[in-house]
């Protein structure tokens, strides 16, 4: 069986820009191995004819995908989604409290800015307990 170092690429220099003949598997059983080898490892999916010399080929994972990756994928983004929405729900219902929390304050600051306004001595004394002026 090839490996990547069998074929010493650190000291392959080729100019030419496709891969060089030396570079790959010279017996058609190393090739064979090689692609029973990715049919096996889940690599690719496929149906190897060796009398017939063809592979034909399903499907091949990517690069950097793992074969069930994609469902981790999928359920990863649902309880993403699931996550901001609370948080969205969360920072609103601050959002509201602090907006009523303030308007209560300006109120009350509003209310105690009119009170002073007006003189004590034209308000009378049931008024100031109603107030809270005493």
């Amino acid at each position: 069986m090839y490996t990547y170092n069998d074929y010493n690429v650190s000291s392959h220099t080729d100019t030419h820009p496709i891969i060089s003949a030396s570079f790959l598997p010279t017996e058609i059983t190393d090739i064979e191995d090689l692609i029973i080898e990715a049919i096996y490892s889940k690599v690719i999916s496929g149906e190897l004819d060796q009398q017939g010399g063809y592979l034909e080929v399903d499907w091949t994972i990517g690069r950097d995908v793992g074969s069930n990756d994609i469902d981790n994928m999928i359920s990863y983004c649902y309880r993403t989604k699931e996550d901001a929405l609370k948080h969205h729900t969360a920072v609103n219902n601050t959002i509201a409290c602090m907006k009523t929390e303030m308007r209560i304050q300006v109120q009350k600051e509003a209310h105690e800015w009119l009170i002073s306004l007006i003189p004590k001595k034209m308000l009378k004394e049931e008024n100031l307990a109603e107030l809270n002026l005493e």
